[in-house]
């Protein structure tokens, strides 16, 4: 039996051409989504340029922030149960909404004391730099 090796190239071509791919498809996904932002929200032609350059800023933001913050998520340990409580707020204020309208600001003002609530209640649990007994998140 004769083994013939079928040549693939060097093995950075590989990187280089994975990397090439999850460019293209972040660039298409970016596009696609921009196109469905102004077109379900009827952008005017004049202001689509500028909410493009803010969505690219906001996107840039958010992903640097999400590097320069993911060393100390360890710290807010009890974030989760707040976005969790943001939530279900959210959905029973939904469900309330033929019955009731909530005012916004109230609304606002309920989501703003859940988060902070939650990131300064895990600041006081882990002020002394470790997690409390028993949280093994």
């Amino acid at each position: 039996m004769h083994n013939t090796a079928i040549p693939i190239g060097e093995p950075w071509m590989w990187g280089a051409f994975v990397a090439f791919a999850l460019v293209m498809l972040a660039l298409d996904l970016f596009v696609f989504v921009f196109l469905l932002i102004f077109s379900s929200f009827q952008v005017v032609a004049e202001y689509r340029r500028r909410v493009l350059i803010y969505g690219v800023l906001g996107a840039i933001v958010m992903s640097v922030l999400y590097f320069l913050l993911a060393d100390v998520a360890d710290r807010f340990h009890l974030l989760k149960y707040g976005l969790a409580m943001v939530l279900t707020f959210i959905g029973a204020k939904m469900l309330i909404m033929p019955w009731y309208h909530m005012p916004v600001a109230a609304s606002l003002t309920i989501v703003a004391v859940l988060i902070v609530g939650s990131i300064v209640a895990s600041l006081i649990a882990t002020r002394n730099g470790r997690l409390p007994k028993g949280d093994a998140t």
